[in-house]
């Protein structure tokens, strides 16, 4: 399963541009609640408070396969991370690479030291999947950040009629060894097929598929 040649962004933008078709077998889940959903997004926070019980219920809630694009854009869990940069950070990070373009010294170590200078260093790791796939490795995915390695967060898309979804799994510090234990984590959880880790940096400064530096979006591919 080859992911260099996604553009993650089309991706997004045709899970965006799509509406879910007739209801999946099961029929959807029931729509959300007060204080379920807020600005395109239905999120769940988790800590040691919070039994296997807990984690399975909220899986069991929200099925990506059953919830309809109408009620979200993403669903997600987090266990205590801290990913979003500042505006400022950003801002400062995209004209930093405007000049270093306008030099032509545009690499992938030219991108790791400004992602660096800069301290915008969370990734995610890309799962593509399909419906019949995909309720049970979300809930594998959630068990896995919230009650094995009790960090990180996670996103996946809900059914958008599309025959296809899109789990991220992200780490805080790409240049930590997290990136890797949580590659083979996810493999030992299933996930033993190719998939690729894009650095938000990357995303930030729109490097996506068949971009004019020639700069693979995937910053690994294992």
């Amino acid at each position: 399963m080859e992911l260099d040649g996604i553009d993650a962004r089309k991706v997004t933008q045709n899970h965006q541009s799509h509406t879910p078709g007739p209801a999946p077998a099961g029929g959807w889940t029931a729509p959300p609640g007060f204080g379920e959903a807020e600005n395109g997004l239905i999120l769940r926070n988790f800590d040691d408070s919070h039994s296997p019980n807990d984690v399975s219920a909220f899986c069991t809630r929200w099925p990506p396969s059953r919830t309809p694009s109408t009620y979200c854009e993403w669903i997600s869990i987090d266990r205590g991370t801290t990913l979003c940069a500042y505006p400022s950070q950003i801002e400062s990070l995209q004209a930093a690479f405007r000049s270093v373009a306008s030099n032509g010294n545009v690499s992938v170590d030219s991108l790791d030291q400004l992602a660096c200078d800069h301290r915008i260093l969370s990734g995610k790791w890309l799962i593509f999947t399909n419906p019949y796939r995909v309720d049970a490795l979300w809930e594998s995915v959630v068990k896995l950040v919230c009650l094995h390695r009790k960090s990180g967060c996670a996103k996946v898309t809900p059914n958008k009629g599309i025959g296809s979804y899109l789990i991220c799994v992200y780490v805080e510090d790409y240049t930590s060894e997290d990136t890797m234990s949580l590659r083979e984590d996810l493999r030992r959880i299933g996930v033993t097929w190719g998939i690729g880790f894009k650095m938000d940096a990357y995303t930030h400064l729109g490097i996506y598929a068949k971009n004019e530096f020639g700069i693979r979006p995937n910053r690994h591919y294992v």
